[in-house]
Protein backbone atom coordinates (compact mmCIF):
# COMPACT_ATOMS: atom_id res chain seq x y z
CA UNK A 1 0.00 0.00 0.00
CA UNK A 2 1.16 3.19 -0.76
CA UNK A 3 2.14 6.36 1.46
CA UNK A 4 0.93 9.40 0.22
CA UNK A 5 3.33 12.37 0.46
CA UNK A 6 1.44 16.33 0.65
CA UNK A 7 3.44 18.77 -0.55
CA UNK A 8 2.65 22.64 -0.64
CA UNK A 9 4.28 24.32 -3.07
CA UNK A 10 4.34 28.17 -3.72
CA UNK A 11 7.49 29.21 -6.06
CA UNK A 12 10.84 27.83 -6.13
CA UNK A 13 10.87 25.71 -8.32
CA UNK A 14 14.63 24.14 -8.22
CA UNK A 15 13.39 23.25 -4.65
CA UNK A 16 10.54 21.33 -5.35
CA UNK A 17 12.12 19.51 -7.98
CA UNK A 18 14.86 18.12 -6.10
CA UNK A 19 12.18 17.38 -3.04
CA UNK A 20 10.34 14.90 -5.05
CA UNK A 21 13.15 13.94 -6.84
CA UNK A 22 14.07 12.43 -3.23
CA UNK A 23 10.46 11.60 -2.67
CA UNK A 24 10.27 9.12 -5.95
CA UNK A 25 13.84 8.01 -4.74
CA UNK A 26 12.43 6.29 -1.27
CA UNK A 27 12.50 2.50 -0.82
CA UNK A 28 9.21 2.27 0.18
CA UNK A 29 5.82 2.47 -1.85
CA UNK A 30 4.81 6.64 -2.02
CA UNK A 31 2.51 8.54 -3.83
CA UNK A 32 2.49 12.55 -4.56
CA UNK A 33 -0.13 15.32 -4.26
CA UNK A 34 1.15 18.64 -4.55
CA UNK A 35 -0.76 21.54 -3.68
CA UNK A 36 0.55 24.38 -5.51
CA UNK A 37 -0.30 27.59 -3.58
CA UNK A 38 -0.40 30.12 -6.52
CA UNK A 39 2.72 30.17 -7.88
CA UNK A 40 4.01 32.94 -10.21
CA UNK A 41 7.01 31.40 -11.41
CA UNK A 42 7.06 28.37 -13.69
CA UNK A 43 5.69 25.57 -11.20
CA UNK A 44 2.14 25.52 -12.77
CA UNK A 45 3.96 24.77 -15.93
CA UNK A 46 6.11 22.52 -15.02
CA UNK A 47 3.56 19.84 -12.89
CA UNK A 48 1.45 19.99 -15.91
CA UNK A 49 4.00 18.74 -18.31
CA UNK A 50 4.65 15.10 -18.66
CA UNK A 51 7.79 15.28 -16.50
CA UNK A 52 6.15 15.86 -13.40
CA UNK A 53 3.93 12.27 -12.99
CA UNK A 54 2.51 12.33 -9.83
CA UNK A 55 -0.75 14.33 -8.44
CA UNK A 56 -1.16 18.20 -8.54
CA UNK A 57 -3.80 20.91 -7.99
CA UNK A 58 -3.76 24.55 -7.87
CA UNK A 59 -5.51 27.13 -5.88
CA UNK A 60 -5.82 30.39 -6.95
CA UNK A 61 -6.00 33.03 -4.31
CA UNK A 62 -3.80 30.44 -2.49
CA UNK A 63 -5.15 28.51 0.58
CA UNK A 64 -2.09 29.62 2.80
CA UNK A 65 0.34 26.84 5.03
CA UNK A 66 -2.75 25.92 7.50
CA UNK A 67 -5.28 25.84 4.77
CA UNK A 68 -3.31 23.82 1.88
CA UNK A 69 -2.37 21.29 5.05
CA UNK A 70 -6.17 20.97 5.60
CA UNK A 71 -7.35 20.63 2.26
CA UNK A 72 -4.83 18.09 1.61
CA UNK A 73 -5.28 15.74 4.73
CA UNK A 74 -8.97 16.14 4.20
CA UNK A 75 -8.72 14.79 0.65
CA UNK A 76 -6.15 12.13 1.47
CA UNK A 77 -7.56 10.66 4.59
CA UNK A 78 -11.46 10.40 3.36
CA UNK A 79 -11.19 10.81 -0.51
CA UNK A 80 -12.27 6.70 -1.38
CA UNK A 81 -9.58 7.19 -4.08
CA UNK A 82 -6.72 7.49 -1.78
CA UNK A 83 -8.33 6.64 2.03
CA UNK A 84 -5.08 7.00 3.69
CA UNK A 85 -4.42 5.81 6.95
CA UNK A 86 -1.41 8.13 7.34
CA UNK A 87 0.19 10.55 5.15
CA UNK A 88 3.66 12.12 4.99
CA UNK A 89 3.88 16.27 4.59
CA UNK A 90 6.93 17.75 3.39
CA UNK A 91 7.74 21.73 3.01
CA UNK A 92 9.19 21.82 -0.58
CA UNK A 93 12.25 23.28 0.43
CA UNK A 94 13.44 19.74 1.95
CA UNK A 95 15.14 16.73 0.62
CA UNK A 96 14.91 12.94 2.35
CA UNK A 97 17.33 9.93 1.81
CA UNK A 98 15.68 7.15 0.23
CA UNK A 99 15.33 5.39 3.48
CA UNK A 100 13.36 8.00 5.21
CA UNK A 101 10.02 7.46 5.17
CA UNK A 102 10.41 3.47 6.20
CA UNK A 103 12.67 4.07 9.04
CA UNK A 104 10.37 7.39 10.09
CA UNK A 105 7.49 5.49 10.08
CA UNK A 106 9.35 2.32 12.04
CA UNK A 107 10.57 4.68 15.02
CA UNK A 108 6.64 5.37 15.11
CA UNK A 109 6.29 2.05 16.08
CA UNK A 110 9.16 2.48 18.27
CA UNK A 111 7.60 5.34 20.25
CA UNK A 112 4.79 3.24 21.42
CA UNK A 113 3.14 2.86 18.21
CA UNK A 114 2.96 6.54 17.88
CA UNK A 115 0.85 8.39 15.15
CA UNK A 116 2.52 11.36 14.51
CA UNK A 117 5.81 11.78 14.25
CA UNK A 118 8.30 13.95 12.65
CA UNK A 119 12.24 14.02 11.62
CA UNK A 120 14.82 15.40 12.48
CA UNK A 121 16.29 18.38 10.63
CA UNK A 122 19.89 19.62 9.19
CA UNK A 123 21.25 22.16 7.04
CA UNK A 124 23.89 19.94 6.14
CA UNK A 125 23.59 17.70 3.09
CA UNK A 126 26.12 15.15 4.17
CA UNK A 127 24.76 14.27 7.26
CA UNK A 128 22.22 12.15 4.99
CA UNK A 129 24.37 9.52 4.53
CA UNK A 130 26.38 9.82 8.10
CA UNK A 131 23.29 10.13 10.90
CA UNK A 132 20.25 7.48 10.54
CA UNK A 133 20.22 6.28 14.47
CA UNK A 134 17.19 6.57 16.43
CA UNK A 135 17.17 8.88 19.08
CA UNK A 136 14.99 9.17 22.28
CA UNK A 137 12.06 10.52 21.37
CA UNK A 138 11.69 14.31 21.85
CA UNK A 139 8.35 16.66 22.56
CA UNK A 140 8.96 19.02 20.28
CA UNK A 141 7.83 17.91 16.84
CA UNK A 142 9.54 19.35 13.27
CA UNK A 143 6.31 20.70 11.13
CA UNK A 144 8.41 20.87 8.48
CA UNK A 145 8.38 17.19 7.76
CA UNK A 146 5.76 15.38 9.25
CA UNK A 147 4.02 11.85 9.20
CA UNK A 148 0.20 12.11 10.53
CA UNK A 149 -2.03 9.30 10.99
CA UNK A 150 -5.87 9.92 10.88
CA UNK A 151 -6.61 8.86 13.60
CA UNK A 152 -4.73 11.91 15.05
CA UNK A 153 -6.47 13.96 12.56
CA UNK A 154 -9.78 13.38 14.10
CA UNK A 155 -8.69 13.53 17.59
CA UNK A 156 -6.96 16.71 17.65
CA UNK A 157 -9.00 18.18 14.24
CA UNK A 158 -7.73 20.74 11.50
CA UNK A 159 -5.18 23.38 11.45
CA UNK A 160 -6.02 27.13 12.89
CA UNK A 161 -6.60 28.49 9.59
CA UNK A 162 -6.82 32.59 11.43
CA UNK A 163 -2.86 31.93 11.30
CA UNK A 164 -2.39 31.73 7.59
CA UNK A 165 1.17 30.64 6.95
CA UNK A 166 2.99 30.70 10.77
CA UNK A 167 2.22 29.09 14.59
CA UNK A 168 -0.88 26.76 13.15
CA UNK A 169 1.96 24.27 13.97
CA UNK A 170 2.58 25.21 17.65
CA UNK A 171 -1.34 25.72 17.96
CA UNK A 172 -1.65 22.05 16.85
CA UNK A 173 0.93 20.73 19.22
CA UNK A 174 -0.55 22.45 22.02
CA UNK A 175 -3.94 21.55 21.44
CA UNK A 176 -2.99 17.78 21.18
CA UNK A 177 -1.15 18.07 24.23
CA UNK A 178 -4.21 19.38 25.84
CA UNK A 179 -5.53 15.84 25.36
CA UNK A 180 -3.21 13.81 26.09
CA UNK A 181 -1.80 12.96 22.48
CA UNK A 182 2.31 13.27 21.96
CA UNK A 183 3.80 14.42 19.06
CA UNK A 184 6.86 13.17 18.45
CA UNK A 185 9.98 14.57 17.27
CA UNK A 186 12.50 11.08 16.30
CA UNK A 187 16.44 11.09 15.17
CA UNK A 188 15.50 10.51 11.52
CA UNK A 189 17.49 12.99 9.43
CA UNK A 190 16.33 14.72 6.72
CA UNK A 191 17.73 18.22 5.00
CA UNK A 192 15.53 21.92 5.15
CA UNK A 193 16.67 24.97 3.32
CA UNK A 194 14.92 26.84 5.71
CA UNK A 195 12.46 29.88 4.53
CA UNK A 196 13.46 29.36 0.83
CA UNK A 197 9.93 31.76 -0.06
CA UNK A 198 10.65 34.51 1.81
CA UNK A 199 14.17 34.49 1.49
CA UNK A 200 13.28 34.57 -2.52
CA UNK A 201 10.17 36.25 -2.61
CA UNK A 202 10.54 40.15 -4.02
CA UNK A 203 10.18 42.45 -2.29
CA UNK A 204 6.60 43.79 -2.04
CA UNK A 205 5.54 39.94 -1.49
CA UNK A 206 8.42 39.76 1.09
CA UNK A 207 6.98 42.45 3.06
CA UNK A 208 3.33 41.00 2.73
CA UNK A 209 4.73 37.69 4.20
CA UNK A 210 6.90 39.51 7.08
CA UNK A 211 3.30 41.04 7.96
CA UNK A 212 1.57 37.64 7.82
CA UNK A 213 3.73 36.50 10.12
CA UNK A 214 3.46 38.99 12.95
CA UNK A 215 -0.16 38.78 12.37
CA UNK A 216 -0.01 35.03 12.44
CA UNK A 217 2.02 35.34 15.75
CA UNK A 218 -0.28 38.08 17.62
CA UNK A 219 -3.45 35.24 16.64
CA UNK A 220 -1.43 33.15 18.81
CA UNK A 221 -1.13 34.71 21.50
CA UNK A 222 -4.80 36.06 21.59
CA UNK A 223 -5.33 32.60 21.48
CA UNK A 224 -3.28 30.91 24.27
CA UNK A 225 -2.20 34.03 25.69
CA UNK A 226 1.58 33.23 25.11
CA UNK A 227 4.06 34.19 21.86
CA UNK A 228 5.83 31.84 20.09
CA UNK A 229 9.67 31.12 21.86
CA UNK A 230 10.40 29.82 25.27
CA UNK A 231 6.90 31.46 26.49
CA UNK A 232 5.00 29.62 24.33
CA UNK A 233 6.91 25.74 24.74
CA UNK A 234 6.51 26.32 29.03
CA UNK A 235 3.04 25.62 28.36
CA UNK A 236 4.41 22.01 27.48
CA UNK A 237 4.15 20.50 30.86
CA UNK A 238 2.21 17.66 32.69
CA UNK A 239 0.86 19.24 35.20
CA UNK A 240 -0.88 22.42 33.00
CA UNK A 241 -3.92 20.53 32.23
CA UNK A 242 -3.67 17.74 34.67
CA UNK A 243 -1.98 15.48 32.04
CA UNK A 244 0.54 13.18 32.26
CA UNK A 245 2.90 11.84 29.46
CA UNK A 246 2.17 8.64 28.44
Amino acid sequence: MKTPVLILAHNNLPSLKRCLNSVCGQDANVSVFVIDNDSSDDTESWLSSDEYTGIWQRFSPQLGVSGGWNYGLNKLFYDPIWNASCVLCLNSDTIIPPWFLRELASSGYLYDKAEFVTGSETNKLEELDTIRDFQQPHPSPDFSCFLIGRSVWEKVGQFDETMKNWCSDLDYHYRAHRLGINLWRSGVIYYHERSTTIRNAPPKERRALEMQADSDRLTLFEKWGAHAGPEFHALFTPSTFGIANK
